[in-house]
Order: C-alpha cells, then sequence, then structure tokens
C-alpha cells in the first residue's frame, strides 16, 4: 500500500533545481528582451499553442518575440520598466 500523497518536497532547493522538477515554473534564460520572452511563452500555454514544449526549452522564439514587439509598439532595446509592461497590458488587452 502507498504511503505517500504525491507531492514534491521544495524546501531547501534552489530555483534551477525546482524547474527542473516543476513543470509551473518556467525559467527565461535570455538576457535581453526576457519579458516578451516570457509573454510568449505564458501565452503559448494558455492558448494550448502545439509549440509550447519549444518555447519552454527557449527555442524558437526568435520570430514570435520580434512580431510582438513590433505589433504592440515596445521598445525594449533599453530595457524593461512598468512603462513597458502597461504598454504590452494595453496591447493584450484586445
Amino acid at each position: 500500500m502507498p504511503a505517500g500523497n504525491g507531492r514534491v518536497k521544495t524546501k531547501g532547493r534552489s530555483l534551477g533545481v525546482m524547474s527542473a522538477i516543476k513543470r509551473s515554473i518556467v525559467v527565461v534564460k535570455v538576457t535581453l528582451f526576457c519579458l516578451a520572452h516570457a509573454l510568449i511563452i505564458a501565452m503559448a500555454r494558455v492558448n494550448g499553442d502545439s509549440k509550447y514544449a519549444s518555447y519552454r526549452h527557449s527555442r524558437s522564439l526568435k520570430k514570435p518575440v520580434e512580431d510582438l514587439l513590433e505589433a504592440s509598439g515596445v521598445d525594449l532595446t533599453n530595457g524593461t520598466g512598468l512603462e513597458e509592461l502597461r504598454q504590452f497590458q494595453e496591447y493584450l488587452s484586445d
């Protein structure tokens, strides 16, 4: 008779280890346009996109990120702040 309850123990583990164990944690590994990458990954997950697995592993993201930045009109070359986040919110609220 099994005695466990199926939960993963998380106490004391680093984010790198936790992101490998738990599928709900996604680590964005890029330093440039990281907000746009995170948004593309999240939208793919919510919309049930078949490319979600490749996006989650930082593959095939260049074109969707460029399309999102062009369509939304957000400039992330100087970094990301609250203003850029608000611009994304306005664009994605439609």
